[in-house]
């Protein structure tokens, strides 16, 4: 197989590594081989996880996927709780968690594997059918372990990887495929609707766009700042396949950029007034909230509806900020990370950091926010703050019904559940499980 080569905004030929990932893991039950096309967001075109092999294979010996004590019952579990929600978490180490979240907001611990390399930032899992999802997990090799995931060109070290396992209702993982990176720093992943898997590299500053095979690299999307400059990738669902993917640009300039997802073209960027490090799009107003990760807000924008942009990218309506709300009651460090939008869009949640050390030193735990969202405009208001229980949140993620937040630590090495109220959005701290230097989080509920 060829070598992937680094590239600019042209296609590259890439090299597949199966090799002991390629092996058959025994969780609960006998696990099937065969790994099949992904449909990556419920009837868009699928990408190839490229499992082969025969049924109810032997576990391979060299597989260093673990299951936990506390995870034997999660196949029965699985058939008696049609609200269980199966929960991945990377971490700044070697070992991905997998837990499970049932309807009272508890989690129970199911495995943990060591077959996707480490430092998971970029992790998604993506619905394939009713009972089997893929896991796809990009490694950052530019994330300082010791200083807790801080990210840079002094840090880099080591190729970087996409991996890709077939996770079933049953909590089974089997690893499947392993893919040689051209980027630097992968810190953010999702799945297009058309398929593609696109990968935001941090430090390299570019994005990578996976493919039938093939990997695309854009242009850089501005030159970096505090270490890197491609902090996320996203899209707007609503557009379908045939959307755009969106690149939230920590860089000197900061801006969105607006991706041709299958040449990598950048077609536009939309200037951002200061640095940015996420972009979540409203289920139904023409709005965005983008998380100012220096200066402590979220903001809500008005932004282009999902037929409001023209073929070359731009926007048929210019793009405004409304409003900035702060992610924290304290004075001192306050660097939010995430934001969480309900279904409805009539809730949104932040998360974010006032230590980088572990026990805080001295400093309050970092909150988590919750803000009611105007029906007409978009627009946030404060309704609660919440303790977190740590000091550096990185990631969070409503579970798929919105009826629980799930939040994860760096510094406290935790997962945290959040109960919601369906009515108030208000948040009651449900469970909490060990996950050390937890970073990244998604979910997935498996049909009933």
């Amino acid at each position: 197989m060829p070598a992937v080569r680094e590239a600019q905004g042209r296609r590259v030929s890439c090299c597949w590594h199966p090799g002991a990932s390629q092996a058959s893991v025994k969780i609960v039950a006998t696990v099937n081989r065969g790994c099949a096309r992904a449909d990556a967001n419920r009837g868009g075109r699928s990408f190839w996880m490229g499992c082969s092999g025969s049924k109810d294979a032997a576990p391979s010996p060299s597989a260093s996927l673990v299951l936990k004590p506390e995870g034997i019952g999660v196949e029965a579990a699985a058939a008696g709780n049609a609200s269980m929600v199966l929960v991945a978490v990377g971490t700044y180490t070697p070992t991905i968690h997998l837990f499970s979240l049932d309807s009272r907001a508890a989690l129970t611990p199911v495995a943990t594997s060591t077959e996707f390399g480490s430092n998971h930032e970029a992790i998604v899992l993506s619905p394939v059918s009713g009972d089997t999802a893929t896991l796809v997990v990009a490694n950052n090799n530019a994330a300082s372990t010791a200083a807790n995931g801080i990210s840079g060109p002094e840090h880099l070290q080591g190729e970087t990887h996409m991996h890709t396992a077939r996770v079933s209702a049953a909590g089974n993982v089997e690893p499947c495929t392993k893919l040689l990176l051209p980027g630097e720093g992968p810190i953010h992943a999702c799945v297009h609707p058309s398929g593609t898997v696109a990968i935001a590299n941090y430090v390299g500053g570019t994005m990578n766009l996976v493919a039938d095979g093939t990997v695309v690299s854009t242009e850089k999307l501005a030159e970096p700042n505090h270490g890197g400059s491609a902090h996320m990738a996203t899209f707007d669902v609503r557009a379908g396949a045939k959307g755009f993917v969106f690149g939230v640009n920590a860089g000197s300039p900061p801006s969105v950029a607006v991706i041709e997802p299958s040449t990598g073209k950048i077609l536009h960027a939309v200037a951002m007034p200061v640095r940015v490090r996420r972009l979540f799009l409203h289920p139904s107003l023409p709005v965005a909230y983008i998380i100012y990760e220096a200066e402590g807000d979220v903001a809500t924008w008005t932004w282009p509806r999902s037929d409001e942009w023209n073929a070359d990218g731009t926007p048929q309506r210019m793009p405004k900020e409304l409003q900035r709300c702060k992610t924290s009651p304290h004075d001192g460090l306050n660097l939010p990370t995430s934001f969480s939008l309900t279904a409805k869009g009539d809730f949104g949640y932040t998360t974010t950091r006032t230590a980088r050390v572990p026990g805080g030193d001295g400093r309050p735990p970092a909150p988590v926010g919750v803000f009611e969202v105007d029906a007409a405009d978009g627009t946030l208001t404060h309704r609660q703050w919440v303790d977190s229980g740590g000091w550096n949140t990185r990631d969070s993620v409503l579970s798929p019904d919105d009826s629980a937040l799930l939040a994860v630590d760096v510094l406290g090495g935790t997962l945290t559940a959040f109960k919601r109220d369906p009515t108030s959005g208000m948040l009651e701290k449900s469970a909490v499980v060990s996950a050390p230097k937890a970073t990244g989080i998604t979910v997935w509920k498996p049909a009933s």
